[in-house]
């Protein structure tokens, strides 16, 4: 994880970051992809967002559609 990354968020507890990383692996275990990088691009990307931005509310579907939209940029590398 980057440093500093719920710094800026205090809603965002370790857990719900962890529960989000392990259901993001779960969903690009489901994908059919020859990339096993897929996740880790979305995870790095999604932290990236997190550290970069500025504090907000967000709610846990709030995050997960966070975590999902990493997904989705980071699928357009790899061409899913």
């Amino acid at each position: 994880m980057l440093s500093g990354v719920l710094h800026n968020h205090p809603q965002i507890t370790k857990y719900l970051r962890a529960h989000l990383v392990d259901w993001l692996m779960h969903v690009c275990h489901v994908l059919p992809k020859e990339d096993q990088t897929l996740p880790f691009v979305a995870i790095s990307m999604m932290d990236r967002y997190f550290r970069n931005t500025r504090k907000m509310n967000c709610e846990g579907s709030q995050v997960q559609l966070t975590g999902l939209t990493g997904l989705f940029m980071a699928s357009k590398y790899f061409e899913i």
